[in-house]
């Protein structure tokens, strides 16, 4: 049993020292033995500050999204999804919704998806457990209890903290022809009473006939107004302002701008921004689609306590196999900001030959730039196998407020721009989005043709070499990889090149590697003093009777699972060995370092 125990914790030591003290990982990396399509998600370890997408695509239906990473920051115990179709729009109302909920925790739980239409009526409860960092996804069209419709959703739970995101399919579209969109979930913390939406359409992009649906959802307990300010995207005019009465709590307002009364009237042909203003907190949620071409871009809003001075994508592609992407960043400030674009190589190294429009330019209030990769990277050693990073920054003036919103955009090229189908969109990270630990909802590796990549930023000043464990949906992991990033560079982790030992779909795998990198020794914060009353405290001794033992071990972790405190028997922090007040996988290695000695 000791020995058993030594190597189940061996994991957990590494993930102390990259300061993720709840993370409780499985023991052992695991064979699969299905035969049926296999999901899987990933968690994002690594030592300094990186901030990470996950882009997934399948070529056989022309679809395509990205999702922002979840850092822990984003774990809640309530998240929000303004929209969430069964069966729904299109003539013969297809588009279907599917939710990804991932554990963040170590412990067993249960949560509970209710669907709100837009008068604000409750709908249906979906209650589903979940295993210790286990995954569950939701597919609509498997809850008989659900009509078909398009609603709002909430997620709750008590027991545990969650991350989730969601994607929503045209499949009643044809096979070779399907809209798609993702997006992330918006934790409770997301809510906010001023949302800035750095680009609408009206008839505009090629081919001409892009239009933006706008989605309001209220996470308050009471009703909410909300207003709609509308600029144009090239001098931040002022255009017009629409309001609206009356949004009932978790309930969402739908707002496609063609059909809406008051935003059908602004100019064809032309891009806008937008901010949004409610008396309570809402989220925001936008969508960008092309009837003709049958493509769609769904992102977030910005919430303005994300706005900053400084803004960063993990992926930029200028003709990266047939990829191009592009960045839209609008002035949230009340006078004119100087904004500089920086680009990063793979190893680190500026991109040197900019055009000085895409590198630098001036931004007037409420209006945008959308900056298109292929005309900015002259470089001539930027070749279409490189993707690189990119941050985006305000120079001048150097005050306090932060000025910048944004998103980022990719989309397979065609004949024209944008017309070959595969498009996708995501809000770009601010610095307080960057963190040492992401949670990746889903990971495809040829599921139904569905394939994925996690790009990862590294956003530190020191190089970085973060660890990507995949793991099924019961929260073992099955495989993992380590990659070394340098400073602001990115690294694209494509699961069918570098992970080929993840199991296929409908494929009997073969057991993954086992072993782990070496674990460097935890350093303590100070060196702890012994107690007359407990003198062998400080090598793990939690009950202080001379001995240290498995008594010691179930002392730390009760309290470890509690956050300092055992409620049965009951103790706080006794379990704390170094004395830095806090029970965590450090004081577990000084444990294990004592009894296994």
């Amino acid at each position: 049993m000791k020995f058993f125990r030594q190597y189940f914790f061996l994991l957990l030591i590494l993930i102390s020292l990259f300061l993720f003290q709840n993370f409780f990982l499985q023991k052992n990396v695991v064979s699969q033995t299905s035969a049926t399509p296999l999901t899987y998600h990933a968690v994002v370890i690594g030592s300094n500050n990186m901030v990470v997408d996950y882009a997934v695509g399948n070529y056989d239906i022309k679809a395509a999204g990205i999702f922002n990473g979840f850092s822990q920051k984003k774990a809640d115990n309530t998240y929000f999804f303004p929209r969430v179709l069964k069966n729904a729009y299109g003539t013969d109302r297809k588009f279907t919704s599917a939710i990804g909920v991932v554990n963040t925790q170590n412990n067993s739980s249960s949560f509970t998806l209710t669907l709100y239409n837009e008068q604000g009526t409750k709908i249906a409860d979906i209650t589903r457990p979940i295993s210790p960092f286990g995954k569950v996804s939701l597919y609509l069209k498997d809850f008989s209890n659900v009509p078909d419709g398009v609603y709002s959703g909430v997620i709750k739970t008590s027991g545990t903290k969650l991350v989730a995101d969601i994607n929503h399919l045209g499949e009643g579209e044809p096979q070779d022809n399907r809209r798609y969109g993702a997006l992330e979930g918006k934790p409770q913390f997301y809510g906010a009473s001023k949302w800035y939406i750095p680009i609408i359409h009206r008839k505009s992009w090629s081919p001409a006939d892009w239009e933006t649906t706008i989605l309001v959802q209220n996470v308050t307990s009471s009703p909410v107004n909300f207003s709609i300010k509308v600029y144009r995207g090239d001098n931040g005019a002022s255009v017009k302002t629409c309001s609206f009465t009356d949004l009932k709590p978790f309930a969402a307002k739908t707002l496609y701008i063609p059909s809406d009364s008051c935003l059908a009237s602004i100019s064809q042909g032309t891009q806008y921004t937008a901010i949004v203003e409610a008396t309570g907190n809402v989220m925001v949620d936008v969508d960008h689609t092309s009837y003709n071409n049958k493509q769609s871009l769904h992102e977030e809003a910005f919430p303005s306590h994300l706005v900053s001075n400084i803004l960063y994508t993990p992926r930029v592609y200028k003709n990266h196999n047939s990829w191009v992407s592009s960045i839209t960043v609008q002035n949230t400030c009340s006078s004119n900001i100087n904004v500089r674009v920086d680009y990063y190589r793979d190893n680190g190294n500026l991109v040197s030959t900019l055009k000085s429009d895409c590198s630098s330019f001036t931004l007037s209030p409420n209006a945008q730039k959308i900056i298109y990769a292929p005309d900015c990277l002259s470089d001539t050693f930027i070749t279409t196998s490189i993707i690189v990073s990119a941050k985006v920054y305000v120079t001048s003036p150097t005050t306090n407020n932060n000025c910048l919103a944004g998103f980022y955009h990719i989309a397979r090229k065609g004949n024209d721009v944008y017309t070959d189908k595969l498009a996708g969109g995501a809000k770009l990270h601010a610095p307080v989005d960057s963190d040492t630990v992401f949670f990746v909802p889903r990971v495809y590796r040829d599921y139904y043709a569905w394939n994925s990549s996690i790009d990862i930023m590294n956003v530190s000043s020191q190089q970085i070499s973060p660890i990507v464990y995949i793991l099924n949906p019961q929260g073992q992991i099955i495989t993992r990889r380590q990659f070394t990033i340098a400073s602001f560079a990115n690294f694209d982790v494509y699961m069918p090149t570098y992970f080929t030992n993840l199991p296929l779909n409908n494929l009997t795998p073969t057991l993954a590697p086992s072993g782990y990198p070496p674990i460097p020794t935890p350093t303590p914060t100070r060196t702890p003093t012994p107690t007359p009353s407990c003198p062998k405290k400080p090598q793990g001794d939690a009950d202080c009777n001379g001995s240290i033992n498995e008594t010691d071990y179930t002392i730390w972790k009760c309290e470890f699972l509690g956050n300092g405190t055992c409620s049965s028997p009951q103790s706080t922090r006794k379990a704390d060995f170094n004395l830095d007040n806090k029970v965590n996988l450090v004081d577990f290695e000084i444990w294990r370092r004592s009894v296994y000695r």
